[in-house]
Protein backbone atom coordinates (compact mmCIF):
# COMPACT_ATOMS: atom_id res chain seq x y z
CA UNK A 1 0.00 0.00 0.00
CA UNK A 2 2.74 2.28 0.77
CA UNK A 3 4.37 2.10 -2.95
CA UNK A 4 0.81 2.68 -4.05
CA UNK A 5 0.22 5.95 -1.91
CA UNK A 6 4.05 7.25 -3.60
CA UNK A 7 2.47 6.75 -6.76
CA UNK A 8 -0.78 8.03 -5.57
CA UNK A 9 0.78 11.40 -4.80
CA UNK A 10 3.49 11.35 -7.78
CA UNK A 11 0.02 11.32 -9.76
CA UNK A 12 -1.54 14.22 -8.04
CA UNK A 13 1.39 16.39 -8.40
CA UNK A 14 0.96 15.51 -12.50
CA UNK A 15 -2.31 16.14 -12.31
CA UNK A 16 -2.12 19.33 -10.32
CA UNK A 17 0.39 20.48 -13.37
CA UNK A 18 -2.74 19.37 -15.95
CA UNK A 19 -5.22 21.43 -14.52
CA UNK A 20 -2.81 24.41 -14.27
CA UNK A 21 -1.98 24.10 -18.15
CA UNK A 22 -5.80 23.39 -18.56
CA UNK A 23 -6.30 26.86 -16.63
CA UNK A 24 -3.38 28.79 -18.63
CA UNK A 25 -5.15 27.45 -21.99
CA UNK A 26 -8.38 28.13 -20.97
CA UNK A 27 -7.10 31.98 -20.26
CA UNK A 28 -5.77 32.52 -23.72
CA UNK A 29 -9.27 32.88 -25.57
CA UNK A 30 -10.30 35.27 -22.88
CA UNK A 31 -7.07 37.46 -23.48
CA UNK A 32 -7.97 37.15 -26.94
CA UNK A 33 -11.41 38.88 -26.40
CA UNK A 34 -10.09 41.15 -24.75
CA UNK A 35 -8.32 42.56 -27.52
CA UNK A 36 -11.52 41.61 -30.07
CA UNK A 37 -13.82 43.45 -28.05
CA UNK A 38 -11.83 47.04 -27.98
CA UNK A 39 -11.17 46.44 -32.04
CA UNK A 40 -15.12 46.41 -31.78
CA UNK A 41 -15.75 49.25 -30.01
CA UNK A 42 -13.24 51.39 -31.97
CA UNK A 43 -14.56 50.40 -35.33
CA UNK A 44 -18.41 51.13 -33.69
CA UNK A 45 -17.33 54.55 -33.05
CA UNK A 46 -15.28 54.58 -36.53
CA UNK A 47 -18.94 53.71 -37.87
CA UNK A 48 -21.02 55.97 -35.39
CA UNK A 49 -18.55 58.82 -36.81
CA UNK A 50 -19.06 58.28 -40.44
CA UNK A 51 -22.77 57.63 -39.79
CA UNK A 52 -22.82 61.58 -38.10
CA UNK A 53 -20.62 62.73 -40.99
CA UNK A 54 -22.93 61.63 -43.74
CA UNK A 55 -25.86 62.93 -41.89
CA UNK A 56 -24.12 66.41 -41.66
CA UNK A 57 -23.18 66.47 -45.12
CA UNK A 58 -26.61 66.01 -46.42
CA UNK A 59 -27.94 68.80 -44.25
CA UNK A 60 -25.05 71.13 -45.47
CA UNK A 61 -26.12 69.52 -49.35
CA UNK A 62 -30.07 70.55 -48.24
CA UNK A 63 -29.18 73.85 -47.19
CA UNK A 64 -26.71 74.41 -50.44
CA UNK A 65 -29.65 73.53 -52.66
CA UNK A 66 -32.30 75.65 -50.47
CA UNK A 67 -29.20 78.83 -50.54
CA UNK A 68 -29.48 78.28 -54.20
CA UNK A 69 -33.16 78.40 -54.65
CA UNK A 70 -33.34 81.58 -52.62
CA UNK A 71 -30.68 83.38 -54.56
CA UNK A 72 -33.08 82.40 -57.78
CA UNK A 73 -35.74 84.13 -56.14
CA UNK A 74 -33.60 87.02 -55.28
CA UNK A 75 -33.04 87.59 -58.42
CA UNK A 76 -36.46 87.09 -60.07
CA UNK A 77 -37.25 89.47 -57.31
CA UNK A 78 -35.08 91.74 -58.39
CA UNK A 79 -35.81 91.94 -61.87
CA UNK A 80 -39.74 92.06 -61.14
CA UNK A 81 -38.76 95.49 -59.09
CA UNK A 82 -38.24 97.05 -62.55
CA UNK A 83 -41.27 95.85 -64.27
CA UNK A 84 -43.53 96.93 -61.39
CA UNK A 85 -45.99 99.67 -62.24
CA UNK A 86 -47.16 101.02 -58.83
CA UNK A 87 -45.94 102.05 -55.35
CA UNK A 88 -47.45 99.19 -53.80
CA UNK A 89 -46.36 96.20 -55.99
CA UNK A 90 -42.72 98.11 -56.21
CA UNK A 91 -42.73 98.23 -51.75
CA UNK A 92 -43.92 94.45 -51.80
CA UNK A 93 -41.86 93.18 -53.84
CA UNK A 94 -38.88 95.14 -52.09
CA UNK A 95 -39.95 93.48 -48.83
CA UNK A 96 -39.49 90.29 -50.51
CA UNK A 97 -35.97 90.84 -51.12
CA UNK A 98 -35.12 92.05 -47.80
CA UNK A 99 -37.07 88.88 -46.33
CA UNK A 100 -34.92 86.58 -49.14
CA UNK A 101 -31.65 88.23 -47.97
CA UNK A 102 -32.10 87.91 -44.53
CA UNK A 103 -33.06 84.12 -45.37
CA UNK A 104 -29.48 83.61 -48.05
CA UNK A 105 -27.40 85.32 -45.11
CA UNK A 106 -28.78 82.92 -43.01
CA UNK A 107 -28.45 79.62 -44.97
CA UNK A 108 -24.92 81.20 -45.52
CA UNK A 109 -24.17 81.03 -42.02
CA UNK A 110 -25.64 77.38 -41.60
CA UNK A 111 -23.35 76.28 -44.58
CA UNK A 112 -20.42 77.76 -42.68
CA UNK A 113 -21.02 76.02 -39.84
CA UNK A 114 -21.25 72.85 -40.90
CA UNK A 115 -18.35 73.28 -43.40
CA UNK A 116 -16.65 73.64 -40.17
CA UNK A 117 -18.04 71.09 -38.48
CA UNK A 118 -17.45 68.64 -41.39
CA UNK A 119 -13.97 69.68 -41.17
CA UNK A 120 -13.98 68.83 -37.28
CA UNK A 121 -15.71 65.29 -38.36
CA UNK A 122 -13.46 64.32 -40.94
CA UNK A 123 -10.05 65.05 -38.47
CA UNK A 124 -12.30 62.99 -35.83
CA UNK A 125 -12.60 59.96 -38.97
CA UNK A 126 -9.00 59.95 -39.40
CA UNK A 127 -8.03 60.14 -35.95
CA UNK A 128 -10.66 57.23 -35.08
CA UNK A 129 -9.80 55.12 -38.56
CA UNK A 130 -5.55 55.31 -36.78
CA UNK A 131 -7.02 53.90 -33.79
CA UNK A 132 -9.19 50.79 -35.55
CA UNK A 133 -5.53 50.24 -37.87
CA UNK A 134 -3.82 50.34 -34.23
CA UNK A 135 -6.29 48.23 -32.77
CA UNK A 136 -6.46 45.68 -36.05
CA UNK A 137 -2.58 45.38 -35.46
CA UNK A 138 -2.25 44.97 -31.49
CA UNK A 139 -5.56 42.21 -32.12
CA UNK A 140 -3.39 40.44 -35.39
CA UNK A 141 0.30 40.27 -33.06
CA UNK A 142 -1.82 39.25 -30.09
CA UNK A 143 -3.30 36.04 -31.97
CA UNK A 144 0.03 35.16 -33.21
CA UNK A 145 1.07 35.22 -29.32
CA UNK A 146 -1.58 33.35 -28.61
CA UNK A 147 -1.19 30.56 -31.16
CA UNK A 148 2.21 30.52 -30.00
CA UNK A 149 1.36 30.15 -26.45
CA UNK A 150 -1.38 27.69 -27.09
CA UNK A 151 0.55 25.36 -29.36
CA UNK A 152 3.24 25.44 -26.44
CA UNK A 153 1.17 24.77 -23.60
CA UNK A 154 -0.79 22.00 -25.72
CA UNK A 155 2.84 20.37 -26.23
CA UNK A 156 2.85 20.56 -21.95
CA UNK A 157 -0.74 19.06 -21.46
CA UNK A 158 0.44 16.50 -24.19
CA UNK A 159 3.40 15.16 -22.44
CA UNK A 160 1.61 15.32 -18.95
CA UNK A 161 -1.11 13.49 -20.08
CA UNK A 162 1.40 10.64 -21.71
CA UNK A 163 3.20 10.73 -18.56
CA UNK A 164 -0.05 10.52 -16.66
CA UNK A 165 -1.12 7.51 -18.40
CA UNK A 166 2.11 5.86 -17.60
CA UNK A 167 1.74 6.26 -14.60
CA UNK A 168 -1.72 5.36 -14.06
CA UNK A 169 -0.66 1.69 -14.92
CA UNK A 170 0.86 1.24 -11.31
CA UNK A 171 -2.09 1.70 -9.48
CA UNK A 172 -5.01 -0.75 -8.73
CA UNK A 173 -7.32 0.20 -10.30
CA UNK A 174 -10.34 0.52 -8.03
CA UNK A 175 -8.26 2.48 -5.81
CA UNK A 176 -7.32 4.69 -8.96
CA UNK A 177 -11.02 4.93 -9.35
CA UNK A 178 -11.88 6.28 -5.87
CA UNK A 179 -8.61 8.55 -6.78
CA UNK A 180 -9.93 10.12 -9.67
CA UNK A 181 -14.11 10.32 -8.20
CA UNK A 182 -12.57 12.29 -4.97
CA UNK A 183 -10.52 14.53 -7.07
CA UNK A 184 -13.30 15.31 -9.30
CA UNK A 185 -15.67 16.16 -6.45
CA UNK A 186 -12.67 18.15 -4.06
CA UNK A 187 -11.26 20.48 -6.40
CA UNK A 188 -8.45 18.44 -7.63
CA UNK A 189 -7.30 17.51 -3.95
CA UNK A 190 -8.06 13.60 -3.09
CA UNK A 191 -4.77 12.88 -0.86
CA UNK A 192 -3.85 15.28 1.87
CA UNK A 193 -1.28 14.68 4.90
CA UNK A 194 -2.69 14.90 8.50
CA UNK A 195 -1.55 17.42 10.58
CA UNK A 196 -1.72 17.31 14.68
CA UNK A 197 -4.07 14.05 14.55
CA UNK A 198 -6.79 16.80 12.02
CA UNK A 199 -7.54 16.31 8.50
CA UNK A 200 -4.94 18.36 6.24
CA UNK A 201 -8.18 19.38 4.21
CA UNK A 202 -11.21 19.63 6.23
CA UNK A 203 -9.32 19.64 9.75
CA UNK A 204 -11.63 16.88 11.06
CA UNK A 205 -10.14 15.39 13.95
CA UNK A 206 -9.23 11.86 13.07
CA UNK A 207 -9.69 8.99 15.59
CA UNK A 208 -6.64 7.38 17.43
CA UNK A 209 -6.85 3.95 15.91
CA UNK A 210 -7.05 5.81 12.69
CA UNK A 211 -4.40 7.71 12.81
CA UNK A 212 -2.14 4.84 13.86
CA UNK A 213 -3.41 3.28 10.48
CA UNK A 214 -2.46 6.38 8.58
CA UNK A 215 0.91 7.05 10.19
CA UNK A 216 1.94 3.72 8.95
CA UNK A 217 1.20 4.43 5.51
CA UNK A 218 0.70 0.64 5.18
CA UNK A 219 -2.98 1.12 4.69
CA UNK A 220 -5.70 3.16 2.66
CA UNK A 221 -7.23 5.14 4.80
CA UNK A 222 -10.12 7.69 4.06
CA UNK A 223 -10.83 10.83 6.04
CA UNK A 224 -14.77 10.22 8.07
CA UNK A 225 -15.64 13.39 7.37
CA UNK A 226 -14.41 14.73 3.76
CA UNK A 227 -13.27 10.92 2.36
CA UNK A 228 -10.43 12.64 0.97
CA UNK A 229 -7.26 9.75 0.91
CA UNK A 230 -4.69 10.60 4.47
CA UNK A 231 -0.84 10.03 4.16
CA UNK A 232 1.21 10.35 7.03
CA UNK A 233 4.58 11.70 5.35
CA UNK A 234 6.68 14.03 6.50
Amino acid sequence: MKEQLDILLSLQELDKAIDELEVKKAEIPVKLESYQLDLKLKQDGWQNSKKELENLQKEKKFCEIDLESKNTNLKKFQTQLYQVKSNKEYSAIQLEIQNTKLEVEENEEKILVKMLDEDNFKKKMLEKQNEVKEAEMVLEKTKKECDVELDKFQLELNAKLNEREVLSQSIDRKLLEVYDRIRKGKSGIAIVKIKDGTCGACYMTIRPQLLIEVTGNNKFVQCESCSRILHGYN
